[in-house]
């Protein structure tokens, strides 16, 4: 899907339900409406960074984790889905699967 084709739905700013789904953390709804808005312009086309996310853990888990080796890996996609995203950028509300 092309950028262009969405821009008649995207907003720069409105309440936190028009950008994520529902938490219990009003503390990150700023920083996710600015992450949410900002990313067309900062975060795609040849500044897109792929990754793949694995849920969330304690920070000593992380560090300790990240000063570890990586060995890089591979792999494909068998579909695609659009979420709504919750606390963290995780994907929390499934709106539509692609197949």
């Amino acid at each position: 899907m092309k950028i262009a084709a969405v821009k008649p739905f995207t907003v720069g700013t409105g309440p936190i339900s028009a950008f994520v789904a529902a938490h219990a953390d009003p503390a990150l709804d700023r920083f996710m409406i600015e992450y949410i808005s900002a990313f067309v312009p900062k975060d795609s086309g040849k500044h897109f960074n792929p990754h793949v996310s694995t849920g969330v853990a304690p920070p000593e888990y992380l560090d300790t984790m990240l000063a570890e080796p990586f060995e890089p890996f591979v792999f494909s996609p068998a579909g695609a889905s659009v979420y709504q995203l919750g606390p963290f950028g995780t994907a929390a509300k499934k709106l539509k699967e692609f197949q």
